[in-house]
C-alpha cells in the first residue's frame, strides 16, 4: 500500500488528504521546530510528575 498521498472520507461527506514524505525544505525545518517545541513541553510535564 502507497500512504503517500491518501485521502479519508469523513461523515459530512468531506474528503482529507494526507501526505507522508519531504515536500518541501521549510516545511522540514519547521515541522522540527514544532516537534522541538513538544518535546521541551512533554519534558516539563514528566519532570512535574517525578
Amino acid at each position: 500500500m502507497n500512504f503517500s498521498n491518501i485521502t479519508r472520507d469523513s461523515q459530512d461527506n468531506a474528503s482529507q488528504t494526507f501526505y507522508s514524505g519531504l515536500k518541501r525544505a521549510r516545511e522540514l525545518e519547521h515541522d522540527a521546530q514544532i516537534f522541538g517545541a513538544y518535546l521541551n513541553a512533554a519534558s516539563g510535564f514528566t519532570n512535574a510528575v517525578h
